[in-house]
């Protein structure tokens, strides 16, 4: 079994979570996942998306062509559905009509709940948990452990797309392992803790912050120092200072950032 997802909408309505939280419920399935998150030089209001790769074997990269479209917004189906792959579908948020697109009414959902609009994502990914036979107690169960502090209205959104009547396209192959979902941003900390790291420097930008965050929680027990400065010409002169003085430097930057230090 492999299959392909992508979750697509609004930069700043929740694409990566969603993404996150899909893959962290197939991995309590014993199902293996790679997610892949695009990236657009804006906060909000661009197009983003996430794919999600997933398997009952594992997995080392994701695909371009898409079994299922989680589309959050008509401009995801716009532009990926020419990657639909034949017997695949749009599962949407967004009030349109179509061949292979089911539609649903999140907003009345979240109206009856009192919830805030970026919980309806969840809405469609209980509904993919029904279509995939994936079981609900277990899925629930999943959410407590994983979020913690948003578990009750995760929950209530999840359980409201399972009661949706629905078809069921496959049932998902699972097993009783849980699996372990790790990132590339504690993958690199990881490493440079292990390297030897002295100091780190960075200033906030995406994809980088996860690395900053990640070294930030390990400074005290890791014995080495993590600062956040002013720009990335502060911080890569700092990091240039203190290789001048001997220490096992490392910075972190992304896109506009790594062309100020150079």
């Amino acid at each position: 079994m492999k299959k392909t997802i992508l979750i697509g909408g609004e930069a700043g309505i929740g694409t990566n979570f969603t993404s996150v939280l899909l893959a962290k419920l197939l991995a309590h399935f014993g199902i293996y996942s790679f997610t892949y998150r695009d990236y657009p030089s804006a906060i909000r209001g661009v197009h983003n998306f996430n794919i999600t790769t997933f398997s009952d074997r594992p997995i080392h990269s994701h695909e371009w062509k898409f079994d299922v479209i989680l589309a959050l917004d008509k401009k995801t189906i716009q532009q990926h559905k020419k990657d639909l792959k034949p017997g695949g579908f749009i599962l949407t948020r967004a009030k349109e009509n179509g061949r292979n697109i089911v539609s649903i009414d999140a907003e009345t959902i979240l109206q009856k709940l009192k919830l805030k609009s970026v919980f309806g994502n969840n809405v469609l990914v209980g509904i993919l948990m029904k279509k995939w036979g994936l079981e609900l107690k277990l899925g629930l169960e999943a959410i407590a452990q994983e979020f913690p502090q948003q578990t009750k209205a995760i929950k209530e959104t999840i359980r409201a797309g399972y009661k949706i009547s629905v078809k069921s396209i496959e049932k998902l192959p699972v097993s009783k392992e849980i699996l372990s979902l790790s990132s590339g941003s504690k993958g690199v900390s990881e490493g440079a803790v292990k390297s030897g790291l002295d100091t780190y420097f960075a200033y906030p930008m995406t994809p980088a912050t996860g690395v900053l965050h990640e070294l930030a929680r390990k400074q005290k027990s890791g014995n080495f120092l993590v600062a956040q400065l002013d720009d990335e010409i502060s911080v890569i002169n700092a990091a240039l200072g203190a290789s001048y003085a001997g220490a096992m430097a490392m910075v972190g930057s992304a896109g506009g950032g790594v062309a100020l230090m150079g």
